[in-house]
């Protein structure tokens, strides 16, 4: 099971990555985009030519970070909208599946009753990525430019632990339940 976990999983990741790299085809770069990439290239250039030390490289990439997701933070909203749609509505819609578990004939069943919405919710949040964009639209507004890359060096690494243990949990447990499994009392279930 854990292997059809797995494949499901991918299937929708590069079916949501997909999906959502067509979407922002049709969002134009602007001016300021192109100017904070110039930016992002020149402090690579002078810090790959010896011109600029690790410590002032980092702290003035934090700060053009901080600028750049300024500037996007309308994609980054698209973006957790596509989550919810994608991994939250639609199994809603689909009985517990996403695309990919139905491919793999698997879904998303809650251990307590019927109602999978809590569940889903939770699983979305935690699995998916949505409190990690959600994090990462507050820290735009609240996380000071010195250390903004710093915290989203830390997003991005949670996620991947909460992707990795959840994965290893599958994997080696008996009863194939994943870390999210326990968290939204729910679990994966082969379907007929």
């Amino acid at each position: 099971m854990h292997n059809r976990r797995l494949v499901a999983y991918i299937l929708d990741l590069l079916l949501i990555t997909v999906f959502l790299s067509i979407c922002f085809l049709f969002v134009p770069k602007t001016k300021e985009a192109k100017k904070i990439q110039a930016e992002i290239d020149t402090l690579s250039e002078q810090y790959r030519g010896g011109k600029m030390s690790a410590t002032r490289y980092f702290m003035e990439m934090s700060h053009v970070e901080k600028e750049k997701s300024e500037k996007e933070v309308v994609k980054i909203g698209v973006n957790g909208a596509g989550i919810v749609i994608y991994y939250f509505l639609l199994p809603l819609f689909l009985h517990g599946s996403t695309l990919g578990m139905k491919v793999m004939h698997i879904g998303i069943v809650s251990k307590k009753g019927k109602n999978i919405v809590l569940p889903l919710f939770l699983r979305t949040l935690l699995l998916d990525g949505l409190l990690s964009t959600i994090l990462l639209l507050l820290g735009i507004y609240t996380v000071s430019g010195k250390f903004y890359l710093s915290f989203i060096s830390v997003l991005v690494i949670l996620q991947l632990l909460t992707l990795i243990v959840n994965y290893f949990m599958i994997k080696c447990r008996r009863d194939k339940a994943g870390l999210c499994d326990f968290l939204s009392n729910s679990k994966v279930v082969a379907l007929s």
